[in-house]
């Protein structure tokens, strides 16, 4: 079962490689196995031309149960989205360069697209960090209990799935809307969504 679920985690990264949501060795995927234990990438190693034999097993304090590859350093902030959600399976997180870019200025995505109904109606933004830290995961620890999304204050983005596929999917949508709202930014006279708009959203999206 695990040799599978490697199997499609390397797919994942390939994937998340060549839609340039992760670049060089920068970005990190896990997927919860039973037994309070996670599969996830190694530290060094590149999403384009990754294999089985860098992804590890470890327990929630990081311990190596299962593999030679050094697993991510970033490992808390997946362990801590686990911890918050019971639903979650997979766990990204991703230097896409326009959810990065939002993630390292002072405004918040805007709501101007009705796909912003999917995260919520808003991505929130934790405050800065240093990578691999626990400060980190604490940041990440109330956000992610509600929501699919955040931005690393600095630094990134994570998302959280039921399965890879949904946190792929995720990972790619954030990334579109971020795109748009650059580019939306760029042409001037900027729509936004009102509050009524969005719920309108979240419940069609429901339905």
């Amino acid at each position: 079962m695990q040799d599978k679920i490697k199997q499609e985690m390397v797919r994942y990264c390939r994937l998340l490689y060549d839609r340039k949501l992760a670049v060089s060795s920068d970005g990190n995927l896990s997927a919860k196995v039973a037994g309070g234990q996670i599969l996830i990438t190694s530290d060094s190693c590149c999403f384009g031309t990754i294999d089985e034999g860098e992804i590890s097993k470890i327990d929630f304090l990081g311990n190596i149960l299962q593999g030679k590859a050094l697993p991510s350093l970033e490992f808390r902030i997946h362990v801590e989205a686990y911890k918050r959600r019971k639903d979650v399976n997979a766990v990204i997180h991703t230097h896409s360069p326009y959810a990065t870019a939002f993630s390292a200025i002072g405004d918040e995505l805007e709501p101007i697209l009705s796909e912003l109904a999917i995260f919520g109606g808003s991505i929130p933004k934790t405050w800065y960090a240093p990578p691999q830290t626990e400060e980190l995961a604490h940041a990440v620890s109330s956000l992610v209990e509600n929501h699919d999304a955040i931005l690393l204050r600095n630094h990134g983005a994570l998302v959280v799935g039921k399965s890879m596929k949904d946190a792929f999917l995720t990972a790619e949508r954030l990334e579109f809307v971020a795109q748009v709202a650059s580019i939306a930014r760029q042409m001037g006279g900027l729509r936004k969504l009102s509050r009524e708009q969005i719920a309108r959203a979240q419940a069609i999206f429901r339905a």
